[in-house]
């Protein structure tokens, strides 16, 4: 079960890919289906994070299997489901992130979408119950989409 969505959690696809075939465009399912048979199971990036986690263990899992699982897909754009209840003051989630934690992993997904798919990402604001973790993580999110780098080529 899982406990906690750091705005960087990428939202996988499962293996097999039953619900693919149903909702993406037929040219994209040979590609998802070779990269998911293809991956080590080491790449699975369903990752449950145990009650208390903090940024340490967020980053590395965001380091360590999803980042290696999206070098595997290649994905055309990266779509963040940005809740942010695994701040450590939200009362629901029992997790330790902090707004740096937040900052920190949409500057990897940041660079990670700017080396695999010109920067193209998409979030979507989803949870957070203290107002005031959530106003400051949503900040240190968008902040952290918005720092300059460099820019991603155009077609």
């Amino acid at each position: 079960m899982r406990t906690g969505h750091p705005p960087a959690a990428i939202e996988p696809i499962p293996c097999p890919r039953d619900a693919l075939l149903r909702v993406h465009p037929e040219a994209h399912i040979e590609r998802v289906r070779r990269a998911c048979l293809e991956a080590p199971a080491r790449l699975d990036p369903d990752t449950p994070m145990p009650a208390g986690s903090g940024d340490e263990a967020y980053l590395e899992v965001l380091r360590d299997r999803l980042l290696p699982a999206l070098e595997a897909f290649r994905p055309e754009f990266i779509l963040i489901s940005a809740g942010f209840d695994a701040h450590r003051d939200d009362p629901l989630a029992n997790m330790r992130l902090t707004e740096a934690g937040y900052a920190a992993l949409t500057t990897l997904v940041k660079e990670a979408a700017d080396r695999l798919c010109e920067g193209r990402i998409v979030a979507l604001l989803e949870g957070g119950y203290d107002l005031r973790a959530l106003a400051a993580s949503v900040e240190a999110h968008l902040r952290s989409l918005m720092a300059s780098g460099r820019p991603a080529p155009r077609r």
